[in-house]
Parts: C-alpha cells; structure tokens; sequence
C-alpha cells in the first residue's frame, strides 16, 4: 500500500509518531525523506529531531509533529510559526485532516495582531492570489481601520467582482467612513467605487438591496431641489 501511494513522488515528509525506524527505510527507499519524531516516538530518543525546515520548489516548509491540539493552536505551536514564518507548515498528532491557511488559523483564536503580520506578509508575496486580501480587509475592519479594509477589499474585488458578500462589505465600510468625515481615497473615488459595488450587488441578486440603497443615498445624496419661488 505504501509503494503505490507514494510511487513517483520527489519528496516524503513524515510529521511524526513513526514508531519503528525500519518505517523510514522503507520510505526512503522510494524517495528523500524528512521526518521529525513525535510523542509516540518519545522525541529526542527517537533520535530524529522534533522539528524540521526544508526549502522544496521555492516554499519554505516547516514540519513538527504537535502545532494543533483539541482543535486549537497551542502556545508551542504558536511560537514555532512565529519564529520559522514558514510558508508551509505539516504537522501530526491530531490524527484529523487538516489543511487551511494559517492567517485563518490565527483569526479564529483571535490574535489578532498576529494574524494583520501574516496576513499582510501573504498579500506582500503573492499579490495576485485572492485567497488572502479578503480575509485582511475584513481584519482591517474589525481592528477599526476602515480605509485600509476599504483599499485591501478593493484588491480583493477585482479579481473576484461577483462575490455578493465582498460587494456589500464594500458599499457598508465607505458608508461608515463616510458617517465619520473620512473618505477611502477621495469623495469622487469612493462614490464611484460604492456605486459600482451597489450595481454589482443588485445584479448578483444580494439580499439587502434596499439597505445598499440607503447606504449609497448617504454616500451620494440626490442634488436638493430648488426652493419654489414666492409670488
């Protein structure tokens, strides 16, 4: 079962819990093999080390074997990200399936901080990628910084223009800048913007058509009518 699973790879990364040694040979084998030791192993005695970092087809790949436990982030495992800043982590022990990115990951334990740093990271080195703006802007907003939400949002819109969720955040975080006497860019900019978003949204059949309205009302107000003249 091992050989056809792993027929043909260039690489093999073992988080941990190997048990024998005779497992490793096995694996290597078929092709390299990084592994760092687990509980199971009793780390250090295992005699292979409990944490590894190797650099495969430009990513930096930090592998340990407890990151996650009873669905949470531990301190350890926190302190290990923060010092490697890996551009992928593989870790064990919690014997679950797990695969999602770890600015997500920090934002559901609420640190935000850390999360604005990788966050922030992730869109300086893949700008195109559209799986990191929008979870920044929305951190950017739950910090309170209305423009920098409205502009990183912006990012994200551009490649993903009909994601209804996206485009009634956009016309909300302009209407609340504008509640406050700021602006995003400029009042021209952000009426334009805000009114692009309000279409979008209609056409995409968004829930809240008549509260984007009122928004967009605010934003950009009709001209007022002129006085009637007295006879």
């Amino acid at each position: 079962m091992i050989v056809r699973h792993f027929d043909g790879v260039d690489h093999i990364i073992h988080a941990g819990d190997i048990g024998k040694r005779t497992v490793i040979a096995q694996l290597e084998k078929l092709a390299p093999v990084t592994a760092v030791s687990g509980n199971v192993d009793k780390y250090e005695e295992s005699g292979f080390p409990t944490e590894a970092i190797i650099r495969l087809n430009g990513f930096r790949i930090a592998i340990r074997h407890v990151v996650f436990e009873a669905g949470k982030l531990t301190k350890e495992g926190r302190a290990f990200l923060d010092r490697i800043r890996p551009d992928i982590c593989i870790f064990g022990h919690t014997h679950q399936p797990k695969n999602e990115w770890l600015g997500d990951t920090l934002l559901r334990v609420h640190d935000l901080p850390h999360a604005r740093a990788v966050l922030e990271e992730a869109v300086g080195k893949w700008p195109a990628d559209p799986r990191f703006a929008k979870p920044l802007a929305m951190l950017y907003a739950t910090m309170g910084l209305g423009r920098e939400a409205v502009r990183t949002l912006q990012r994200h819109l551009e490649s993903e223009p009909t994601d209804v969720e996206g485009l009634f955040m956009g016309v909300e975080w302009i209407y609340n800048l504008h509640t406050l006497g700021a602006v995003a860019r400029s009042k021209a900019e952000d009426v334009k913007t805000a009114r692009t978003y309000a279409a979008a949204y209609e056409r995409g059949k968004g829930p809240q058509v008549a509260l984007v309205k009122q928004w967009i009302e605010f934003v950009d107000p009709p001209p007022a009518k002129p006085a009637a003249r007295r006879r």
